[in-house]
């Protein structure tokens, strides 16, 4: 008797296990190489950075785990459109990807500044002089930063013939710092912790000037998660924004988040329909 009751506890035990293995909510989101300091990958093949721990705070609050895709940035777009992942951080919003994703956020205030070489710019110390620079200007192939940047850049005839479309960003460092590049545009926080780095660099490289800054989401896969669980991350959002969390991540990076800045836009939460 006391064998078949503790067989029958085995057995419950076991069905507990694999309806919890079944039912575990675990969220992919795809990270292009390193992007210091939103994704740095540890020396164990590990993540971690700014939009990766908050990112892992928005998931665990809707009772899910996170699990992080290094991918191609322009191949990730496609996956989130395709379903095959669930989220994107640094997420610029405009049209086209509204038809495939939902947004939360803002995260994180991009500021996109123009880094190049100090020999070769000291006449480019804005927008409107950058027709003048002779030399070639490195992005990172699929970035949006926003209306500014595609009116200002990618629209102008005499500035698109100068543009270099790298695979990621660590080979677009790489290549201002091996000279294939004599510029490029990147993130303001991401370019001064590249400068402060890396020493020679910062005595090679400057920046030279600085568009509007622009809000980033974290894009979430219309086909991937479903209505209850949008629902369970638009909670979670709500609680991560209305506390103190952002800014102690931030500061654990040695950066403050400008709460004042972020509040100027307007906060999205996901389509729940």
């Amino acid at each position: 008797m006391y064998m078949l009751k503790l067989h029958f506890k085995t057995q419950i035990l076991l069905a507990l296990i694999i309806f919890n293995y079944a039912n575990a909510c675990t969220l992919t989101m795809a990270v292009t190489k390193s992007f210091p300091p939103y994704h740095i990958q540890n020396i164990d093949g590990s993540w971690h950075g700014i939009s990766i721990e908050i990112a892992r705070s928005l998931v665990n609050g809707a009772d899910c785990q996170l699990n992080i895709q290094e991918t191609p940035w322009s191949r990730a777009i496609k996956l989130l459109e395709h379903g095959d992942i669930h989220l994107l951080s640094n997420y610029t919003q405009d049209e086209e990807r509204a038809k495939f994703s939902s947004f939360i956020g803002p995260h994180h205030i991009e500021n996109v500044v123009f880094i190049a070489d100090k020999k070769t710019s000291t006449h480019v110390n804005n927008v409107s002089m950058l027709s003048q620079f002779n030399g070639l200007i490195g992005i990172t192939r699929g970035n949006s930063f926003g209306q500014e940047f595609n009116e200002q850049i990618l629209a102008k005839e005499n500035i698109k013939g100068k543009l270099v479309y790298i695979k990621n960003n660590v080979r677009r460092h790489k290549m201002l710092f091996s000279g294939r590049i004599d510029a490029m545009f990147d993130d303001e926080h991401s370019a001064i912790y590249l400068l402060e780095k890396y020493g020679d660099a910062n005595k090679k490289f400057d920046i030279r000037f600085s568009l509007k800054g622009n809000p980033v989401y974290f894009g979430i896969s219309a086909k991937a998660v479903e209505p209850n669980l949008r629902k369970k991350l638009n909670n979670s959002w709500l609680q991560l924004i209305n506390s103190h969390a952002l800014e102690d991540i931030y500061q654990s990076y040695g950066l403050e988040l400008n709460r004042r800045e972020l509040s100027t836009y307007p906060a999205l939460l996901i389509k729940t329909n």
